[in-house]
């Protein structure tokens, strides 16, 4: 309550959320039988509308634990703390946060979950990492960790998050073709976009592999799926894709990256884009001028290459005049839909 009326909640509305936190009780069910009754002393009413927002509430105040040199992400209850650190700056700078966040904890009496935290050093240089702790406890330090959904590697390759979802996939593959009675490839392909390409799609923006080997291992998921549907039928994958009116999962990621560069390009992301992207840098002058064509930055590895903000101004500056002025991403969804990737798809159709 403290907290609310520091953002300025008084009034009637105050009362009426210190009565809905007040004299609270719960008890657990299953199958119809009762556990004992036990009061709430603390926290939100789990299940309820209002309990997220009081959540984000009470912690919306943990970024002034921030010092210069160091960041913080924040969804609902994750929360990432970094900084970077070479020859000029101190590894320090990451501790001292951690130091903070934990005194933060204690003063509003809001545990850690040491058991969820972990460690992540990106880099090529990797030799002198050092370790963390939070109240003297160490902090295990991994080489891969699940962030919101996505196997984060400390090479930033993927492998582990793209080996993840495939196996999903598949098995979410069996369960369909077990789980459904009927074998109308209508109902099945359906079910299918529905419940596994969102596995294999998910974040594709962040993910998205640029090695043949990682892109053909995606694809045959679907090309599983499809031989499967369609069998005893002898046909290719892409006679299947046409029967089925299905794309490739690439060519669905190559549009994807196309979908989130035009809203940040046209300010409907909260992305700086002038953080991240740069105008035709060529002579104002010249005939060939195009103020809608992006800058290209120099690179010296294909990991900084696949770099979503590199990889995918190839892609769009290849596209027509029309579709990257579109008025609405409705309209520019449409006009992608007569574009041709071809020479952007690397892997096996």
């Amino acid at each position: 309550m403290y907290k609310l009326q520091s953002v300025g909640i008084t009034g009637s509305l105050y009362s009426w959320i210190a009565e809905f936190l007040a004299n609270r009780s719960q008890c657990t069910v299953v199958e119809n039988e009762f556990s004992s009754v036990s009061r709430v002393l603390s926290g939100v009413i789990q299940g309820s509308c209002l309990g997220p927002l009081l959540f984000l509430l009470f912690i919306n105040d943990i970024d002034t634990i921030i010092d210069d040199g160091g960041n913080c992400k924040l969804y609902a209850d994750d929360l990432k703390l970094y900084s970077s650190y070479g020859k000029n700056n101190s590894t320090n700078i990451t501790q001292t946060l951690i130091n903070k966040l934990y005194e933060w904890s204690v003063k509003w009496q809001l545990n850690i979950n040491l058991a969820k935290c972990r460690v992540l050093h990106l880099g090529v240089n990797r030799d002198n990492v050092v370790d963390y702790y939070i109240n003297g406890v160490k902090l295990p330090s991994d080489d891969c960790v699940n962030d919101l959904g996505v196997f984060i590697d400390s090479n930033l390759r993927y492998k582990e998050h793209i080996g993840h979802i495939c196996s999903k996939a598949y098995s979410r593959i069996g369960l369909l073709f077990r789980g459904f009675v009927s074998r109308d490839p209508l109902v099945q392909v359906k079910a299918y976009k529905v419940y596994v390409r969102p596995i294999l799609e998910y974040c594709s923006v962040v993910w998205s592999p640029w090695q043949i080997g990682l892109i053909n291992s995606i694809e045959s998921v679907q090309r599983y799926f499809t031989r499967r549907l369609l069998w005893p039928k002898v046909m290719s994958y892409s006679e299947r894709l046409a029967v089925l009116e299905l794309e490739t999962l690439e060519l669905r990621r190559l549009k994807l990256d196309m979908f989130y560069c035009y809203k940040i390009l046209n300010n409907l992301t909260c992305i700086n884009k002038e953080l991240y992207f740069a105008n035709d840098c060529r002579d104002l002058t010249t005939r060939n001028y195009d103020s809608y064509r992006l800058c290209y930055t120099n690179v010296s590895t294909n990991r900084g290459c696949n770099f979503y903000f590199n990889r995918c101004i190839d892609v769009w500056n290849n596209l027509s005049l029309q579709a990257r002025t579109s008025t609405s991403l409705s309209v520019f969804k449409l006009l992608l839909n007569s574009q041709d990737f071809s020479r952007f798809l690397k892997g096996h159709a």
